[in-house]
């Protein structure tokens, strides 16, 4: 693949990724996990600055802008949501999504991985040691933060998602 290619599959993806995060901030407003949804939108703003640094990476060193590349409509709160208010939704309702959205955010977070590896694969493979160097600091980050999912679905299976424990955690979440 390309470098140009590399890079548009890249930017799309850390586009993505914004969305998925800013999404999933939204989810926990709806469920009043605050520090849930704290965290999510912190991982949003540090994933946008990230993209902003290889946007501009790229533009600095090949001199051009990243190519657009399809961006996929990221879909995280369920539709059926959208015609409730936060008081409609019960103990077990929460449990099971708090379980689901954390089991989204690890496989979005392995996806993330698996694609930056690929492409940091291919850099080195064309000899473009110097970007796939900027892909092998994303994949640094993408690892501490599967890591970090990880353990909090661990955390939480381990305590069966249980509710006073969840809430108990969103003041120190974030």
């Amino acid at each position: 693949m390309a470098i140009d290619d590399v890079f548009a599959k890249i930017n799309a993806h850390m586009i993505e990724g914004i969305m998925f995060h800013d999404k999933m901030s939204e989810y926990f407003a709806f469920l009043n996990l605050c520090g849930y949804e704290e965290m999510h939108k912190e991982h949003s703003l540090c994933e946008f600055v990230t993209h902003k640094n290889i946007v501009d990476y790229y533009i600095q060193h090949y001199n051009k802008l990243i190519a657009d590349y399809e961006i996929d409509n990221i879909t995280v709160i369920p539709d059926s949501w959208r015609s409730h208010i936060k008081q409609d939704v019960d103990a077990s309702t929460k449990q099971r999504a708090v379980k689901e959205s954390f089991e989204k955010w690890r496989n979005w977070e392995k996806q993330t991985l698996k694609l930056y590896e690929q492409a940091y694969s291919e850099l080195t493979a064309s000899g473009e040691i110097a970007a796939a160097n900027q892909i092998h600091n994303l994949i640094l980050d993408v690892e501490t933060e599967l890591s970090y999912a990880e353990k909090c679905l661990i955390d939480l299976a381990s305590v069966n998602y249980d509710m006073n424990t969840i809430l108990a955690q969103q003041i120190k979440t974030g």
